[in-house]
């Protein structure tokens, strides 16, 4: 079993306003002791350390929102050829009903 004793906040602000957090997980030697299954409990101490940035700059959008463009391509791609699949289909489909 993990336990995570530590966190670390890291926090970007500019004026009042928080734009940007981030938590990640520490590992901390000696993060309590323990005593042994069935005696009654184990003592366990957590910790947590807050890092402040002012930040000039201020978008709509975190700093770690990356917009992976081959992949929205390769997915239209993929709709635009399911499409004209169908649309083959029901036409050679159409087109013998018709007839």
């Amino acid at each position: 079993v993990g336990l995570w004793t530590h966190l670390d906040f890291n926090i970007e602000y500019n004026g009042d306003s928080v734009i940007f957090a981030n938590v990640s997980p520490l590992e901390e030697g000696g993060g309590g002791t323990g005593h042994g299954v069935g005696s009654g409990g184990v003592t366990v101490t957590h910790t947590y350390s807050v890092r402040w940035f002012e930040s000039t700059d201020y978008s709509f959008f975190p700093k770690t929102l990356e917009i992976h463009w081959l992949s929205i391509i390769n997915s239209l791609v993929l709709v635009v050829l399911l499409l004209g699949f169908v649309i083959i289909i029901l036409m050679r489909v159409l087109k013998n009903d018709f007839a």
